[in-house]
This record gives C-alpha cells, structure tokens and sequence, in this order.
C-alpha cells in the first residue's frame, strides 16, 4: 500500500466559505436500517494558510438540516434540540503531510476531538475546492433519544468552496 498523496494547501493568505456554493452532506441509518441522506447548510467559515498549515474555522445551520422528508427533518431537529443548539462548530488545523484537519467539533452543546480526512483541494481561478469527510458517533455529543429516526454513526462529506478574502 502506498502512502497517501500530500495534498497542496492553497496560497498563502485568508479565505471565507462561499456559503452559497458549499454544503456539509450526511448518510446514516434510520429506522429498520433504511438509508437517510440530507445536507446542512454551511453558514460561515474561515480558512487562514501560513507556516506551511492551515488553520480552520466553520459553523454550520442544524435549524435548516434536510433530507427531502419534511416529517424526519422535524424529527432530527428536535433531535438536535436546534433551539438551544443553533450552530454546530468546528475548528482544527489541516497539516498536508498527514491530509486532514484535526479539531474539536461542537454539537448538541458538547466539544468531541474530530478529524476530518481531506480527499481534494482544487485550485481555481475563482478560489479552492476541498472535499473532506469524517464519521461521528451521536452518542458522543449527548444525543441518544429517538434511535429509530437516525442510527449511531454518520457519515459526513463536506464540499467547500474558498474564495480569498478582499481587502
């Protein structure tokens, strides 16, 4: 097996998320092991490159989750108690020697140590595209009600387009 192609960090300086072109994509089990796809929007989010690093931030919209199901989407937000819980957050620091971004995230109000496995950084005119993904266990922010609505583990696919902040 060979080692894992470095992926190139994008030009030094300071990125924001496009919100409009990127998205944080989910697959799960459901009841009786039916699939459940659906996406969460990407509010914000802040990418700053230097020393050979990068260092992330995001915040994400749990309020607006959908899987095309408006009774499910009902369902996995009073699951996530989007009330009291309006954003999920994330921040780590991506180092392209070992091709990911090791951080916290924070959802349902409880911090886990997450890694996020970069896939793709691709260099355009207009910015970066990064494709990531990672796979999160519920149960460890605290959310264990309603198992029949989701199972335990999720499989998240983030597809972000950076563009460089203006001065």
């Amino acid at each position: 097996m060979s080692a894992p192609a470095l992926l190139e960090l994008p030009v030094r300086g300071a990125y924001r998320v496009a919100p409009t072109r990127s998205e944080a994509r989910f697959r799960a089990r459901g009841l009786f092991g039916l699939p459940v796809r659906g996406t969460i929007p990407i509010r914000s989010g802040t990418v700053t490159v230097r020393d050979g690093r990068a260092e992330v931030a995001a915040e994400l919209d749990p309020a607006a989750i959908a899987t095309g199901i408006r009774r499910r989407d009902k369902d996995l937000r009073s699951l996530l108690d989007v009330a009291r819980f309006p954003a999920m957050t994330y921040s780590g620091t991506f180092a392209p020697e070992r091709s990911s971004v090791r951080g916290t995230l924070t959802v349902h109000g409880e911090s886990v140590s997450t890694t996020l496995d970069v896939r793709e950084v691709r260099r355009h005119p207009g910015g970066v595209d990064v494709v990531a993904t990672t796979r999160v266990d519920r149960r460890e922010f605290g959310i264990t009600g309603k198992p029949g609505v989701i199972q335990s583990y999720i499989e998240v696919e983030l597809a972000v387009t950076l563009v460089p902040y203006e001065d």
